[in-house]
């Protein structure tokens, strides 16, 4: 029976928005204000300079010779520059902070002593604040309280500047920090692998953050933080294609609800039918596809070097061909004529299995042709097909320009083309 995916329309507007979309310039630092506003470095300064005054009251007499006593209020263009000079840390990197200000020759970078002195950098840095710390109440539960501020307000402005196109992702980044911190996790899968994992929502075009969501150690389904990523989104048909960490029978009818398609892979025991379910690796041949679908998801084993098991609501049932296997097996047009240029590989054909068609067509089509020099070889030379079947180790500067096939020339060729069991 030929499955039909429930149509949800897409019905939004792509693009920058709001003043993301005003904006006319081509100046990095406008497009950093968008985000980085007034409004959010002046909360940060009006915390900053409390923090100060808090911290120096409660400081007893012994202390009055302390670095400290040295504060005097910081603005917003001061704060600015603070922030400009804390983000060139990150590119000019130095073993010490104290190294941005040396006067050496060897080592010095003029930069920072012209636009701020260290130990007011290092003040600031000793002060600065994002909240509130006599507001928290006693039973606040929130492991970001210091940092809620900025945090909320950056990714409300993420919202407000830009409309996701209609394929978006969610998946897990990463902010590095091996402190001691009780949310920390480490993930071996990562290129950074230990830090504050967070759940992102972006644009699979451009990348573009839209939502985020750290990792807390709460209690939260993962069907709920999908859900609560969308934001917005729910509702307009937009595709979230996500790994096998979220997708299930369930949340995948759960998000239709909210016409929103998914797509993407999924893990043993996630609402899959059984025969799903337990398929192995020697129940399907390669490239051989089993599909089961209720009213609204399909779910589907297909075999390539290993089984591959995946989730969708909005694919036919049907299976293309994968790309990579159709250069394998397909001749490629070129620009000069058709002909390989000298630069270009001689295509490779999959070792494991052979073209369908190598015995359906007569010998004037398979044309043997020699393998092209490489940077490296100005020879080189592969193994033969025909007689690695057999079990010998006999290399051929040929190959069949058809399918990618290295073959001797006269008889592994002939056999290769007209036999179907060539390895007997």
């Amino acid at each position: 029976m030929n499955w039909q995916a429930k149509n949800i329309p897409f019905t939004e507007n792509p693009g920058p928005i709001g003043d993301g979309a005003a904006l006319e310039s081509e100046q990095p630092v406008d497009f950093t204000e968008l985000f980085i506003s007034d409004v959010l470095l002046q909360n940060i300064v009006d915390q900053t300079n409390l923090y100060a005054d808090q911290y120096i009251q409660a400081m007893d007499d012994t202390s009055k010779h302390a670095r400290c006593h040295a504060w005097k209020p910081v603005t917003v263009s001061e704060m600015k520059t603070f922030m400009g000079l804390l983000f060139l840390t990150g590119i000019i990197h130095k073993p010490e902070l104290e190294m941005y200000w040396c006067t050496d020759d060897m080592l010095a970078t003029p930069y920072f002593n012209k636009v701020m002195p260290r130990n007011r950098f290092e003040i600031i840095w000793r002060f600065l604040h994002f909240n509130d710390n006599t507001t928290r109440p006693d039973n606040c539960t929130d492991r970001l309280y210091k940092i809620r501020p900025v945090l909320d307000h950056l990714v409300s402005k993420f919202r407000e500047m830009y409309q996701p196109k209609s394929n978006i992702c969610i998946d897990e980044g990463m902010f590095l920090w091996r402190g001691r911190l009780a949310f920390r996790v480490y993930n071996p899968q990562k290129p950074i692998k230990y830090g504050v994992k967070s759940y992102i929502l972006c644009d699979s075009d451009t990348g573009y953050c839209f939502n985020m969501k750290p990792y807390c150690g709460e209690s939260a389904t993962l069907g709920d933080t999908v859900v609560s990523l969308l934001d917005r989104l729910a509702g307009h048909g937009y595709r979230s294609f996500m790994d096998n960490l979220y997708n299930s029978v369930r949340l995948c009818e759960r998000l239709l609800d909210v016409k929103t398609h998914v797509c993407g892979t999924i893990r043993k025991n996630r609402g899959e039918p059984p025969v799903i379910r337990d398929v192995r690796n020697a129940d399907l041949r390669i490239g051989e596809t089993i599909m089961r679908h209720n009213k609204n998801v399909m779910v589907l084993a297909w075999r390539d070097k290993q089984t591959v098991k995946m989730v969708t609501t909005f694919h036919q049932n049907n299976m293309g061909h994968v790309e990579s296997v159709i250069k394998s097996w397909t001749n490629q047009e070129y620009a000069s004529g058709g002909e390989k240029s000298a630069t270009e590989n001689t295509p490779r054909a999959p070792y494991n299995t052979d073209p369908k068609n190598r015995l359906n067509v007569s010998f004037a089509v398979h044309e043997l042709v020699p393998i092209l020099p490489t940077p490296k070889k100005q020879h080189p030379t592969r193994g033969c097909r025909v007689c690695v079947r057999k079990g010998l180790r006999k290399e051929t500067s040929f190959y069949c320009k058809s399918y990618g096939v290295p073959l001797h020339t006269g008889k592994c060729y002939s056999v290769y083309h007209s036999k179907a069991n060539y390895s007997a």
